[in-house]
């Protein structure tokens, strides 16, 4: 069956169509990124640690707000050489197409040594 060209541009323009209110209902089910990382971070003065963000709902990117000059954000990896003692609280939020997540607190806690009990759990290396 060989189709004229009206009706082919029908036929094409039914498909798109169909094509796009199949796209909008998937797409309405899709979520924002859900943050699920640790809050919390504790490094050990003059030592290198490392930290992964990791979310659900298929993150396309990541951001961080009030990063310390010591510390580096490349994809969703935080690492650098803690050089201050102190508390540092940075803002950490997800994006992919269906939006951003909440902004969760990730809390940077530098100090002089960890304890020998928290050593098991806190060894400046999260996932």
């Amino acid at each position: 069956m060989e189709l004229s060209p009206p009706q082919f541009h029908r036929w094409l323009l039914a498909l798109f169509l169909t094509l796009c209110l199949f796209a909008s209902a998937v797409s309405s089910y899709a979520q924002a990124p859900v943050i699920t990382s640790e809050c919390e971070l504790v490094a050990v003065l003059g030592q290198s640690f490392s930290y992964e963000i990791q979310a659900d709902n298929d993150p396309l990117g990541y951001s961080v707000t009030n990063l310390p000059y010591w510390v580096k954000c490349e994809g969703n990896r935080l690492s650098g050489t803690a050089i201050k003692l102190g508390h540092y609280p940075l803002k950490i939020y997800a994006l992919n197409s269906s939006g951003v997540s909440d902004p969760q607190t990730l809390e940077i806690i530098v100090k002089n040594k960890i304890p020998k009990q928290a050593r098991s759990t806190e060894t400046g290396e999260h996932r």
